[in-house]
């Protein structure tokens, strides 16, 4: 229902030259700047990803309202940030 596509180059817990797309929250797959600039350059916090989610215009369909996609679109970042950094 959400999914996330995440590329870094950075080593360690520090995140660099992000590209973040989300896809399945909108009618198209969406580049979320807003979260790539959160995170540039500093260690991996769920909080100052969760909190750029904010930027992304969630649409709700059949199979979820746009509160459960921003929810499993935070999920879904988290894990792959934690999965970059790890």
């Amino acid at each position: 229902m959400a999914g996330v596509a995440v590329t870094d180059r950075g080593t360690g817990a520090t995140l660099t030259d992000l590209r973040v797309a989300f896809f399945g929250v909108a009618d198209r797959a969406l580049r979320a700047e807003a979260v790539e600039q959160a995170l540039e350059g500093a260690a991996f916090s769920k909080a100052d990803a969760l909190a750029a989610l904010s930027d992304i215009p969630f649409e709700g369909d059949l199979n979820a309202s746009p509160d459960m996609k921003r929810h499993l679109a935070g999920v879904v970042l988290g894990r792959a940030c934690a999965d970059l950094v790890a």
